[in-house]
């Protein structure tokens, strides 16, 4: 069941990420890389696309763990 919830939350944050580098033409590391050195300034959207990119590598880690556990 976590996998299976971990997976849906990846697709979310997928295509939350794939709708922040559509509206601003950049992808989602090059914003990061950006957004890090203070290039971007504080808008909220900056601040939503981190949390949702944060978001997304976490999830990409916890499902990434789940596949070498033998259950």
């Amino acid at each position: 069941m976590k996998k299976m919830a971990l997976e849906f939350n990846l697709r979310r944050y997928s295509e939350r990420l794939k709708h922040f580098e559509e509206r601003h033409s950049m992808d989602s590391t090059t914003f990061a890389s950006r957004f890090d050195q203070g290039e971007l300034g504080d808008e909220v959207d900056w601040f939503e696309w981190e949390y949702n990119l944060d978001a997304y590598r976490e999830t990409l880690r916890q499902l990434q763990i789940l596949e070498h556990i033998d259950l």
